[in-house]
């Protein structure tokens, strides 16, 4: 708390910084860049755990059952390489990222693409066939032509906050338990955007919510978000697969009750996973690192003398290929049945 009080001033600096910068967007002193190819962009307000990977799972399930062309472009937080890189099959996590890699090996028929610049990343997927607000020039630099045939659909992963880039429809999450509303800036706190963002956002989603939901909680919760008027706002809950899945084989999760299990995570919020798994009897022994962790290969042979490893998705594709006692538990975002029908009507048509 003594360190929080200390950085406190330094934290009225960053958000006066960031009322300053967006303002200069606002008023068009900095320009944002449109483009022709439909976007929806999925972010938040404060540093990661809300959720944004099942998020994008979630959407390109979606619009994949419509038949799109789908890309997702993210940053690759996390890899070993840089400038943009398109995804292949030869592709590996501390190349592309771990979240991306997760995505594209979940979802092979996608395209990935990542970058620090969604700008250049859009240059490149729609080539010579975008409309730059801005006029700007965009190197794509060599041997990226974007010679495929431009997407029907791009999702931005975790680009609310870069203004460079306009999408065309906006879904800002926030967790239940810890909202940007309880939040405060960075140092102190964990907010990289100025509250007042969540008023741009076409759809706001509070994510890790409880099940079932007190309508009176909600309401006041909903009304502490600062909305406008007829903004939707829908509370998701974490769904929990019954199996965990393996290499070669699947478990189901009624054996684990009363089991001792070791519990492998490298994200950024791993309790409500060792909640639940406490919940159905099991006794973890949780090996907790920090977020987009990369195993070392001392880590990765402390790990083998384990008998059974659980870990996350994220985590899976990492270290599937080293240690084959290792099993995953799938997790989405689940909504009520009247919600799920609302969210999904909410989304733009493409």
């Amino acid at each position: 708390m003594k360190i929080r009080l200390l950085l406190w001033p330094l934290s009225l600096l960053y958000a006066w910084g960031l009322r300053i910068r967006h303002l200069f967007y606002d008023l068009g002193l900095i320009k944002s860049v449109v483009f022709k190819t439909p976007t929806i962009c999925v972010g938040n307000l404060s540093l990661g755990g809300t959720g944004k990977t099942p998020m994008i799972a979630l959407l390109i399930e979606y619009y994949l059952s419509k038949g799109l062309h789908i890309v997702v472009v993210s940053r690759g937080y996390g890899r070993k390489t840089h400038g943009l890189i398109e995804a292949n099959f030869e592709s590996t996590a501390s190349q592309i990222g771990d979240e991306p890699f997760q995505i594209y090996r979940t979802f092979p028929q996608i395209r990935m693409v990542v970058c620090a610049s969604r700008v250049r990343a859009m240059a490149y997927l729609e080539a010579s066939h975008f409309h730059v607000v801005a006029e700007k020039k965009i190197s794509l630099g060599p041997n990226q032509s974007g010679s495929q045939s431009p997407p029907d659909l791009v999702l931005l992963d975790d680009a609310f906050q870069h203004r460079a880039i306009k999408a065309q429809f906006n879904i800002l999450l926030t967790t239940y338990s810890k909202p940007f509303f309880k939040d405060f800036y960075l140092p102190a706190g964990t907010l990289r955007d100025h509250q007042l963002r969540v008023k741009k956002a076409e759809v706001v989603v509070v994510t890790k919510s409880p099940d079932p939901l007190d309508k009176n909680k909600n309401e006041s919760f909903v009304s502490r978000l600062n909305l406008r008027p007829n903004q939707p706002v829908f509370f998701s809950h974490l769904k929990y697969a019954s199996t965990l899945v393996g290499l070669k084989e699947h478990i189901s999760l009624d054996t684990l009750k009363g089991e001792k299990i070791v519990l492998v995570t490298a994200i950024a919020n791993p309790e409500p996973l060792v909640v639940f798994l406490t919940s159905i009897g099991a006794v973890v022994k949780h090996l907790k690192y920090a977020d987009h962790h990369f195993f070392t290969p001392s880590e990765i042979n402390l790990l083998k003398q384990y008998n059974r490893i659980i870990c996350t998705h994220k985590d899976f594709v990492k270290l599937s290929d080293e240690i084959p006692q290792l099993f995953y538990l799938p997790v989405s975002h689940d909504f009520s049945e009247r919600d799920k029908q609302a969210f999904y009507k909410a989304l733009p048509e493409v």
